[in-house]
């Protein structure tokens, strides 16, 4: 079976603002914030990872969505390099 990317801008309804990494950094350790859209630091590539699970990518720098030192308590999330740590994998869901 083959696998499927896409990229994509994700806006929720309530306040518009998509991820954002801070200053357009390719560094290892950026913040990952929401802000409003404006340009290709907001764009991510999702690739299907294991269980239903997914790993996203920026399409700037290539670096994977990543919850800071994989703390299970933490709601910093940064970009690093993927290694496929259960901190970096992510589930997508529809919410209405």
């Amino acid at each position: 079976m083959g696998s499927v990317a896409a990229t994509t801008r994700s806006a929720p309804q309530k306040t518009g603002e998509v991820l954002s990494i801070v200053d357009c950094s390719t560094n290892n350790g950026a913040d990952v914030v929401t802000w409003p859209y404006f340009d290709e630091c907001q764009q991510w590539h999702i690739h299907p990872a294991d269980a239903g699970y997914y790993r996203v990518t920026a399409r700037v720098g290539g670096r994977g969505l990543d919850v800071k030192e994989c703390a299970p308590d933490s709601y910093d999330v940064i970009v690093w390099p993927y290694r496929g740590a259960n901190c970096q994998q992510w589930q997508i869901e529809r919410v209405e």
